[in-house]
């Protein structure tokens, strides 16, 4: 800024000098000598060049106090109308038309006393100022708001500004922490749980939120499963209920993928905006078949044709929660056993489902990839549906002593010997 008004002095100085300079001198051509006539050129032209920045800056300075008198003028108007609304004079229909036809101003803002507003128009006036969170954030942190202004307030994104003050504030109450501490930003969840006020569930809340790796979802790994949150069911259920509304997506991911989510949540988030966690919720081993056509008939298909789509899907996580569900049948199973994904032909041969081709044909791959790291070939191992011949080639290969070993106790275990 201070660059900028150095070039315009200059420039005024340098157009001021030509202009005075180059009119005295010639204007005096014929009546002066040169001598005389220079001397006078150059004196008027650093006069008018000195005054050229006041000459221009005058007609804005005149627009400026005009300006900020016009200003002051509305201010005070503003002051006056706000007073009247505060002592009664206008209703709340009133006051609301007033200010959705005339927003409050900047200068009118910081001159009404805000906090002189009776507790019955709390709600009219953070209706009327939502656009000024300086205001709202005064109006929403009185201790004799309204609670449901208060949660209201809470679950609203645009409010970063005050929902921080809120979180903070020890006068906030527990219900607004509870609603807190789900918000996205986690400065505020942990404001609201480490809040004096905060409940229990408000700090479970925290708990499990911390124990999540929040990522994209392309990188999301479950870090925390609990079986039992709370001693209380119904204090369980409760908290399950805060987590499926929970402003975080990945924590609602986690709802959908925790295998200790009762059905009723689940039923509950069947209606999140994320496809990705309705597949989640589509795939759960405690989704009632309803919830599954429900879901089915949010994606335009049946469900043996969301499972047929979900094989095809991008997302590793997707395709081995596929291959993990109780309802992947022959048709399913037998697509995702060709899979190159480690984990999603891995749970392949840990589903009941799979059957004696599918485990022979991961077999043969996890041999060759999986003889430094045998979980598939333990899985395969333990299968039910392993044919024999495919563990008699386990007990028979050198490189894994540990799976050679199972497979022998598994072949005695069907009442049939080794091969010697």
């Amino acid at each position: 800024m201070e660059g900028v008004a150095i070039a315009f002095m200059k420039g005024c100085l340098i157009s001021g000098f030509t202009i005075g300079f180059c009119g005295v001198f010639f204007y005096f051509a014929r009546k002066w000598n040169i001598g005389a006539r220079f001397s006078i050129s150059i004196v008027t032209g650093l006069m008018l060049g000195f005054l050229l920045p006041f000459i221009i800056a005058f007609p804005f300075h005149i627009s400026n106090k005009l300006e900020e008198s016009k200003s002051k003028s509305i201010a005070n108007d503003e002051v006056n109308y706000f007073n009247d609304a505060i002592s009664g004079k206008y209703s709340e229909i009133d006051i609301k038309s007033h200010y959705a036809k005339q927003p409050l101003s900047y200068k009118g803002a910081f001159a009404i006393s805000i906090d002189k507003v009776p507790p019955k128009l709390i709600p009219v006036f953070i209706e009327s100022f939502k656009n000024r969170g300086d205001l709202v954030g005064h109006l929403v942190n009185r201790p004799e708001t309204p609670l449901d202004i208060k949660l209201k307030i809470a679950d609203y994104p645009k409010h970063e500004a005050y929902i921080s003050w809120m979180a903070l504030n020890i006068d906030t109450p527990p219900q607004v922490l509870i609603r807190l501490s789900t918000n996205k930003d986690m400065d505020v969840a942990h404001d609201a749980c480490k809040n004096k006020n905060a409940p229990k569930e408000a700090e479970q809340i925290c708990k499990i939120r911390s124990s999540l790796k929040q990522s994209f979802f392309s990188e999301f790994k479950t870090t925390a499963d609990y079986s039992n949150m709370f001693k209380s069911k119904k204090e369980e259920l409760a908290l399950w209920m805060l987590l499926v509304k929970d402003n975080r997506e990945y924590v609602r991911m986690w709802v959908a993928q925790s295998r200790y989510t009762p059905s009723k949540i689940l039923a509950n988030l069947s209606n999140d905006p994320s496809d990705t966690i309705l597949q989640f919720v589509f795939l759960h081993a405690n989704t009632t078949p309803q919830i599954r056509h429900k879901i089915a008939k949010h994606f335009k298909l049946n469900v043996e044709a969301v499972l047929i789509e979900l094989c095809k899907s991008n997302n590793d996580e997707i395709r081995e929660a596929v291959a993990k569900s109780p309802i992947s049948k022959h048709n399913v199973l037998k697509i995702l056993s060709q899979d190159s994904d480690y984990h999603v032909y891995g749970a392949v041969a840990a589903n009941p489902n799979a059957t004696a081709d599918m485990l022979e044909s991961i077999s043969k791959v996890a041999t060759k990839r999986d003889y430094n790291n045998s979980g598939v070939l333990q899985l395969i191992v333990d299968h039910p549906n392993t044919p024999i011949s495919v563990l008699e080639d386990f007990y028979e290969q050198t490189q894994n002593k540990k799976i050679s070993g199972e497979a022998a106790r598994a072949i005695r275990k069907r009442s049939v010997s080794p091969p010697s």
